[in-house]
């Protein structure tokens, strides 16, 4: 595992594109977390990317369901917790 500001250009390149977008989620070993967060902020990934990478993409692998009326809000500083967002 890599912290993000590890990740090649080609690889962000292929999480930024609409075919990544949909096949990339974040996930981590027990990196620093928050620091891994911050250095996903500074990628310059598009806004539905990074929604996608840090939530959608988890959700609808897992079957999990996003709260009624609510976007997700992952990458501005919400807490995802079991398939809610805080």
């Amino acid at each position: 595992a890599w912290m993000p500001k590890y990740l090649s250009p080609p690889i962000l390149q292929f999480i930024n594109s609409r075919l990544g977008q949909d096949r990339c989620l974040w996930g981590t070993n027990g990196l620093p977390w928050q620091e891994s967060l911050q250095q996903i902020e500074q990628l310059g990934l598009k806004a539905e990317t990074k929604r996608k990478l840090l939530y959608e993409n988890a959700a609808k692998l897992f079957k999990l369901e996003k709260p009624a009326g609510e976007l997700c809000a992952a990458g501005n500083g919400s807490k995802a917790v079991a398939g809610k967002v805080r």
